[in-house]
């Protein structure tokens, strides 16, 4: 993200900014520590109709404020308290028109929480679990999330968390009504819940709970 000017000067065409954030793969928004403006050059040349176009990017996007909030939206990933009785929400910034955002979701959620809240949630999955075709596919209003093998290490307590986390996560999505956990294929056996889970199952681990408790 960033305010720029732009300047043609030949064939080359330089852009210097002021970095105000960055915004990663997995949706991690990051407010820019450095002061230092961001500098790229380009390199412009003619089409076959004479017209003047960029060939050569560096990679990423810059984008303007403006940009960022007409085409990005905030979602929450939700990892748990260390004492697993209530879930903490943790915020990614996606693309508004991306057809994988549950896919998107499940791969932050998979990933590390952001530092500033690291000291203070867990995790149910287990080290090195990912998803198993690497996409979740929603079938009838069920999201369908089939993990590696590394999930079945997990304890009772951690499948349970396991399971809160994907539901409340996934069901911020309007076309989302439930959760099926699978393993390679294979139902994935959660205490206290049946083969699709929703929010009703797990809402003793509702974020208001745990904001009450603050």
């Amino acid at each position: 993200m960033c305010s720029s000017d732009l300047e043609a000067t030949g064939l080359r065409v330089s852009i210097t900014a002021k970095r105000i954030a960055a915004i990663t793969a997995l949706g991690r928004y990051s407010r820019a520590v450095s002061s230092k403006p961001v500098l790229e050059k380009l390199t412009v040349a003619k089409n076959r109709v004479g017209q003047w176009r960029i060939n050569s990017l560096p990679d990423g996007l810059l984008l303007g404020q403006s940009e960022v909030d007409r085409s990005y939206r905030a979602w929450a990933v939700y990892y748990v308290d260390p004492s697993h009785t209530h879930v903490v929400a943790d915020s990614v910034t996606l693309p508004a028109a991306a057809k994988g955002v549950p896919t998107m979701l499940v791969q932050a959620l998979l990933s590390t929480p952001a530092p500033e809240l690291a000291a203070g949630v867990v995790s149910g999955f287990p080290a090195g679990t990912a998803l198993t075709y690497g996409s979740v596919p929603v079938v009838g209003g069920i999201a369908q999330v089939d993990l590696t093998a590394d999930a079945l290490l997990a304890d009772r307590p951690s499948r349970r968390a396991m399971a809160a986390q994907l539901t409340w996560t996934l069901q911020q999505l309007p076309s989302i009504s439930g959760v099926r956990l699978t393993v390679s294929g294979q139902q994935l056996t959660v205490p206290g819940t049946g083969v699709v889970s929703d929010t009703q199952d797990w809402s003793s681990y509702s974020p208001e709970i745990g904001r009450a408790h603050v």
